[in-house]
């Protein structure tokens, strides 16, 4: 019992410590936990839904800044299996390449992959978060 009421106490904190940390550093953190699930933000979600919505935050950021979040953190919290950070990985990876499309199509009116290398850089440098390739 005490076991889970300090585990509810460690996510409480790391919840409430987030919002102020994500506008300081401008970092979206997802933390992986073995008892809650996948928690980013306010939002508790899964593998599957945490494409659309990992692409959401990033786009909502683009649209009301002008600027995108600059890196993605993953914690992982008790001993989470390897599969299950797998899943978690490709659902970022995902996300950011959803992000990444409308992004393109918005600003750029092509898609990614249809732009010249130059175009490409300038896109690699201004949303770099959307190439990360660690999350840790």
């Amino acid at each position: 019992m005490n076991r889970r009421i300090v585990t509810a106490l460690l996510t409480i904190c790391i919840l409430a410590a987030a919002p102020a940390l994500q506008a300081q550093q401008k970092t979206i953190t997802i933390l992986v936990d073995v008892r809650s699930g996948i928690i980013m933000g306010r939002d508790t979600t899964s593998s599957e839904e945490l494409p659309k919505l990992l692409a959401e935050r990033l786009w909502k950021s683009y649209l009301s800044t002008g600027k995108m979040y600059e890196r993605i953190e993953m914690i992982t919290k008790g001993e989470v299996l390897m599969g299950t950070r797998g899943a978690v990985f490709d659902a970022i990876q995902r996300g950011q390449q959803i992000a990444l499309k409308r992004v393109c199509v918005y600003k750029y009116k092509k898609m990614y992959e249809d732009m010249d290398t130059a175009q490409q850089a300038r896109v690699r440098k201004k949303f770099k978060v959307l190439f990360q390739e660690t999350f840790s």
